[in-house]
């Protein structure tokens, strides 16, 4: 589940700190963070993606949970590239 795209690689940790900030709740317990890098036009773009969900059904149960808490987010595939 991708929860945000930036450009500045320095800036996925601050987004995930007020993604957890703003729905502390859906946080408990050990979740995964990876990162995974693209090229649109030029630009590289850093995705903040969470989960590693066995079933596409829970990862789109989790956004909607986002989604109430005014944070963006879209479910699209796995990438295995741990947020450090």
């Amino acid at each position: 589940m991708q929860v945000a795209a930036v450009t500045d690689k320095d800036r996925l940790s601050q987004s995930l700190n007020q993604i957890k900030a703003s729905a502390s709740s859906l946080f408990q317990g050990e979740f995964v963070a990876n990162v995974e890098t693209i090229n649109v036009s030029g630009v590289t773009y850093y995705r903040l993606k969470l989960g590693a969900y066995q079933e596409q059904a829970n990862a789109a149960a989790d956004c909607d949970k986002l989604k109430q808490r005014q944070i963006n987010c879209i479910v699209s595939h796995y990438t295995q590239q741990p947020l450090k």
